[in-house]
């Protein structure tokens, strides 16, 4: 019986311990725990798409021979590869259909989904171009690009708004395409195919700069960039993964030379073919090809709603609002003009130049406020494919332009010139110079005055400072020339006398990471007079030396400088006399600021504003957020956070106008296909300040509320007493000594 019994207990026990693991193993499919202590729910199942691409669209993209029927798929339809784009609009479905035979040839339709209701998709587009099996599809970071690669052994891209054709096809592979992923800032991306390469390609120059990666013996899986960028991971076959660092060009020994098969980079309205090229390869595993402009354009997929605090754009009267990608914004001052350069969806060789008065189309310029720029000159691909844009409007005695310098990914700067005068019909031509800057030059910003343009950045690893006027490039005649300094910023003093130029230096050999040199403008040589030399030396420790931004606020007597480092979110503000280039010792603004938001990105602007007693920062990033912060006495009293629709490119910059802001901006008609320039504006308050929660009283307000406040007390405490005296019973002739001795 005690052996019975004892196995009866073990029995139970063991049978009480498998119904618990098994409720543990049930509640952590269904809820696992937070930190919090609150439960999250499970994968929750809210739609099930039965992929047919013979469903008809509510766009159908003509099929490879540009026919207006798309072909008949036959099963299977495998849905081998999805994606979303950045705002979670739209979803990609690459798809292997059919057996490959007579009956039943193989295909790769790829379709697109609207997925602003998760549980509803409605599908947009299908695309017939692959001829087989499509394994891979990808959209680029910010949704602007897809990618679709298959067993063609071709990779193309769309434009996911209009795919009715591809941007671009690279068909230099030689196996079926497995897998693609784009860089964060979505210049490079990179291939694998069955061939046991990856191929990393320069989007915006294809096919570009292409590097042939071949450690692998059998063939690549997946390929994946990190976070950042800067490294890429490799899966194959042969049982390895490796990690690539990537991102810097190297020169490598030519060993042998292939060919790169013909690439076709398709517009909307016409077809160009690129020239077959000679890809170099090297004895090492990576090689590089010689670059090949192309007429593929980044666009802006965008849906993010506007704030609450930004007015909503608006057509002027009967004329529509241009079509196509806003690339860069620059502000008339004389005239209280904005241009945008807009980049039209035909992706040709024309430009559009629009001008607002405010958020409203200036219908006085060319045809409703719009003039299109042709150039004959066959080395301007298209401004969007330049990584850098910088500006201004100039006038002079032979009347205005807008002058902008754009830097190519090779690195060549040129200088653009659209004229704004003399236009008829809505059309004029612009001129493009290559010879203006030697090489090894990169600019960061500009400025002017009477008709003189001045730039600043580097030149060869040194400091670059000069101006341009009648078509001539002058430099100081003096040189700081053992110093690896880069200039970011450039102002001139209101009387047009003096030049400031802010910078940061990379050499680790001098105790000065920031500085603010003063230029004569007659010379162009620093001033003597002002710091060290002409040199000021701006102090501010623990800030870094990546990615910093600067401004130069010039007042009468004094020159303010602000230095933001977006990564450790730290701000410094400092004064400088201008007469002899001293740093005020009483005034130094040390804050943190913090977006609201949390995203995070590349900051492309600080500013610096100051009206009666207030110094105001903006802060605005590529994000389109925008951070505005307000000093009084050197102290933080205010700062709200707004956000832009997020920009198509980083070289727009908001344009601010007393206390407004204004961004160009393209909003899409997925459906349409089109994209609409819009002005967005965003009101900064200055001078107001919100109210104070304390309300504060003199000392004789206070002593009165007080008196007040004890007055009342004590009427209000008679009163009580006196209640409870009539209350209280008569006391005994006897007991009346001892009662008056207790009270």
């Amino acid at each position: 019986m005690g052996i019975a019994k004892g196995w009866s207990i073990a029995g139970l026990v063991i049978l009480l311990a498998a119904s618990f693991l098994q409720a543990v193993a049930q509640t952590s499919v269904t809820a696992l725990p937070t930190t919090s202590g609150n439960a999250t729910v499970g994968p929750l199942l809210i739609h099930v798409i039965n992929m047919d691409p013979n469903m008809l669209p509510v766009t159908a993209a003509p099929t490879p021979t540009g026919g207006v029927v798309p072909p008949r798929h036959c099963r299977p339809y495998w849905a081998t590869s999805v994606s979303w784009n950045m705002n979670s609009m739209l979803m990609a479905v690459g798809m292997a259909s059919g057996k490959g035979n007579s009956g039943c040839p193989f295909s790769g339709p790829v379709q697109i989904f609207n997925m602003s209701d998760p549980a509803r998709p409605r599908l947009l587009h299908t695309l017939n171009n692959s001829k087989d099996w499509v394994r891979t599809v990808a959209f680029n970071h910010d949704g602007t690009w897809l990618a679709v690669g298959g067993d063609d052994k071709k990779v193309r891209l769309y434009d996911p708004v209009n795919p009715s054709t591809p941007l671009a096809t690279l068909s230099d592979a030689t196996g079926l395409i497995m897998s693609i992923d784009f860089n964060r800032d979505d210049t490079w991306h990179a291939v694998g195919s069955s061939d046991d390469r990856v191929k990393i390609y320069d989007v915006l120059n294809l096919p570009g700069v292409m590097y042939n990666i071949t450690d692998a013996t059998k063939a690549i899986r997946s390929v994946a960039y990190n976070h950042d960028g800067t490294l890429l991971a490799v899966g194959a076959e042969d049982e390895k993964v490796r990690i690539y660092r990537v991102g810097i060009r190297v020169s490598a020994t030519t060993s042998s030379s292939a060919r790169l098969s013909t690439s076709k980079l398709t517009t909307a309205s016409s077809f160009a073919r690129l020239s077959t090229s000679k890809l170099a390869t090297t004895s090492t595993t990576i090689s590089r090809a010689p670059s090949v402009n192309s007429t593929l354009i980044k666009h802006s997929s965008s849906y993010k709603a506007l704030p609450d605090n930004t007015e909503a754009p608006s057509l002027s009267g009967s004329c529509p609002p241009p079509e196509g990608i806003p690339l860069f914004q620059a502000y008339d001052a004389k005239n209280e003009q904005i241009y945008v350069v807009i980049q039209p969806e035909s992706h040709s060789k024309k430009v559009n130049l629009a001008r607002y008065k405010g958020s409203e189309l200036d219908k006085q310029f060319g045809l409703c406020g719009i003039v299109t720029y042709t150039t004959s000159d066959s080395r301007l691909k298209m401004l969007a494919s330049y990584q850098s844009l910088t500006g201004q409007v100039i006038h002079d005695t032979t009347g205005s332009q807008l002058v902008i310098v754009a830097t190519a990914t090779s690195g060549e700067t040129v200088l653009v010139e659209f004229p704004l005068v003399a236009i008829k019909g809505g059309r004029a031509g612009l001129s493009v110079n290559h010879n203006v800057f030697p090489g090894g030059v990169q600019i960061n910003d500009t400025a002017h005055h009477q008709g003189v343009m001045y730039f600043t950045g580097t030149i060869n690893n040194k400091l670059l400072f000069s101006s341009y006027h009648k078509k001539r490039l002058r430099f100081p005649k003096k040189y700081y020339k053992n110093d690896e300094e880069t200039g970011l910023r450039i102002r001139v003093s209101p009387d047009g006398e003096k030049l400031y130029v802010t910078g940061i230096s990379s050499d680790k050999n001098v105790s000065y990471p920031f500085f603010i040199r003063q230029y004569e403008k007659k010379e162009l040589n620093p001033a003597a007079s002002f710091g060290d030399n002409g040199r000021g030396i701006l102090i501010a420790t623990d800030m870094g030396t990546d990615n910093i931004l600067q401004d130069i606020l010039i007042q009468k007597n004094h020159v303010y400088v602000a230095v933001f480092n977006p990564e450790s979110e730290k701000l410094s503000i400092r004064r400088f006399a201008t007469d002899n280039g001293q740093m005020d010792g009483a005034f130094i603004i040390d804050d943190t600021i913090r977006f609201s938001s949390g995203t995070s990105g590349t900051f492309l602007t600080v500013r610096l504003v100051t009206a009666k007693n207030y110094l105001y920062t903006i802060i605005y990033n590529s994000n389109g957020q925008l951070s505005f912060v307000t000093y009084e006495n050197q102290a933080n009293v205010h700062q709200f956070d707004a956000a832009f629709k997020t920009p198509a490119t980083r070289s727009m910059r908001p344009v601010f106008v007393g206390n407004k802001a204004y961004l160009a901006v393209a909003d899409a008609d997925v459906e349409k296909g089109i994209r609409h320039v819009r002005m967005q504006v965003i009101f900064l308050n200055f001078e107001y300040l919100p109210p104070i929660s304390h309300p504060e009283f003199p000392d004789w307000g206070i002593g009165l509320i007080t008196a007040g406040v004890v007055v009342l007390i004590a009427v209000v405490s008679a009163i009580v007493a006196v209640k409870k005296f009539k209350r209280k019973p008569p006391v005994p002739v006897s007991d009346a000594t001892n009662a008056y001795q207790g009270l």
